[in-house]
């Protein structure tokens, strides 16, 4: 079920004039952290809502129906030899030895 962006803001104005119409400040100070929790509520709404529309056209996106229509540069191939290489400082065969 997803909450409205509206739905939330007509309930922290319902908060707040609540905490307005009381005089317990104890009261106010619970209708003021109710508004909090409502603020980030409607961050998070908005922030999901955000990265849903950017999926839905990340999703829209063209891609190529076969590979062959994308082509990549060719690069060398390094030629990697069997025999590991010796160095005068290292330890070992092993990549932990230092």
């Amino acid at each position: 079920m997803s909450i409205t962006l509206d739905k939330v803001l007509q309930r922290m104005q319902a908060e707040l004039n609540r905490a307005r119409e009381t005089e317990n400040v104890q009261k106010k100070r619970e209708h003021l952290a109710a508004m909090k929790s409502l603020c980030e509520l409607a961050l998070e709404t908005d922030t999901q809502d955000r990265s849903a529309s950017s999926r839905s056209q990340a999703e829209a996106l063209p891609y190529p129906n076969n590979t062959e229509s994308a082509t990549f540069p060719k690069q060398p191939i390094a030629n990697v030899s069997s025999k590991p290489m010796k160095e005068d400082d290292a330890n070992g065969d092993s990549l932990l030895d230092f």
